[in-house]
């Protein structure tokens, strides 16, 4: 076989390698790790339990963040009943129940109520001015009370004792409603400013325990 030939062959043999790569990074959407240690990349979740599964973001490979990180298990669960906690300052039972699912190892989205423009939006779930409120799913429990939810968490198939990395960290705490941008913000007058801030002691909440 000449050289020009061995050339050109090696040549497409890199080219297919290279299409193949594009594909997958296009396709798998899952990094894979076995108890073992093995690794593949999948389109589908695994049907074992026992293995880590890391979401790849669009270009095929693992964000950076700790959320990334999950075991297949937990991930399989905040995926079809994700867990939000919608709290405010000053509130006694909002800080129970946070500890409450930090103690159990539950992935979280936390959003607090602290403007007139939060209660708003939390108006639109059909939520009356009592927090905490915890959403798992499609399912609000509204008030804390520790057994109540646990059952509701245990009932969601998350499980009763910490199972997430030690790395794991949940994302920001962040406002229910979007802040207005830069130019609706300045565009306000003084009084409609004070009119909108709501101060945590005197924002009408209830706190339920």
């Amino acid at each position: 076989m000449s050289y020009c030939l061995r050339k050109k062959r090696l040549n497409k043999a890199l080219l297919l390698g290279s299409i193949f790569v594009v594909s997958f990074s296009a396709f798998a959407q899952y990094k894979v790790i076995s108890p073992d240690g093995s690794v593949t990349y999948t389109d589908q979740p695994p049907l074992d339990s026992k293995s880590k599964l890391e979401k790849l973001n669009s270009s095929g490979f693992t964000p950076s963040v700790p959320e990334a990180s999950l075991p297949y298990a937990i991930a399989t669960v905040a995926r079809n009943s994700p867990v939000t906690l919608y709290t405010t300052e000053g509130c006694t039972p909002c800080a129970q129940g946070r500890s409450l699912l930090q103690s159990r190892g539950i992935p979280y989205t936390e959003h607090t109520i602290s403007t007139a423009a939060d209660i708003e939006m939390l108006k639109t779930k059909n939520l009356q001015n009592s927090l905490p409120v915890l959403e798992i799913g499609r399912n609000f429990l509204q008030g804390f009370e520790a057994v109540r939810w646990h059952t509701a968490l245990t009932d969601a198939a998350y499980p009763e004792q910490i199972k997430l990395p030690s790395n794991y960290q949940n994302g920001k705490t962040t406002p229910l409603a979007p802040p207005p941008n830069p130019v609706e913000a300045s565009s306000l007058k003084p009084k409609e400013e004070a009119r909108t801030a709501v101060s945590a002691p005197d924002n009408g909440f209830k706190f339920q325990k």
